[in-house]
């Protein structure tokens, strides 16, 4: 077998497309319960607590974000949804931001905010919604960088919805969140 440094670093640098166009679709959840309904869910109060990974896999932030959704209708008739999220990290900093989600046909939702270039394109089956969008990012030195999202939630029970969002620049994982959603209130200290 012959030793080529130069094929081997072109089938390396591949590695990230060819993972990504073998990504799974959330029809693989479709027989999954309970059934996810994004808009339903994030109506009303919901509370999250999560943590960011660093590309080396290091915890670098932990957070409790607090949402309020208020649902509606546009002009089309389509199901929206106005979700406003304020976000506590553990580094003291705060972030807010507001989505703004139309249920576009069933099982197909679009989002967007402020930081999100463009739409998020959303589909739903069975238990599962994924989110594909890019969002930019204000770093701690004020400067900004836009990465990709491919931003899973799976519906654990009636209570429960799991979140794991995986950042990507260049097709390269650079960073990933993961929260828990819940319905319930934070307990009083």
């Amino acid at each position: 077998m012959d030793y080529n440094p130069v094929m081997n670093l072109l089938k390396l640098l591949s590695l990230p497309f060819l993972l990504a166009a073998c990504s799974t679709s959330p029809q693989v959840y479709q027989a999954e319960t309970p059934k996810m309904d994004f808009i339903t869910y994030f109506s009303g109060e919901t509370h999250g607590y999560g943590a960011i990974y660093g590309f080396t896999g290091k915890v670098t932030d932990r957070f409790h974000v607090a949402m309020q959704g208020t649902p509606g209708k546009n002009a089309q008739g389509q199901r929206t949804l106005d979700l406003q999220e304020q976000f506590t990290y553990s580094s003291g900093k705060t972030q807010k931001r507001a989505w703004f989600v139309t249920e576009v046909a069933p099982g197909k939702l679009a989002a967007t905010a402020p930081d999100v270039p463009g739409d998020a394109t959303g589909e739903e089956s069975g238990n599962a919604v994924s989110f594909k969008y890019k969002i930019t990012i204000e770093r701690a030195n004020g400067s900004s960088v836009t990465v990709g999202s491919d931003d899973w939630m799976w519906h654990i029970t009636d209570d429960i919805i799991l979140n794991r969002n995986q950042f990507t620049k260049f097709g390269i994982p650079v960073a990933e969140l993961v929260i828990s959603f819940t319905k319930q209130p934070p307990a009083k200290p």
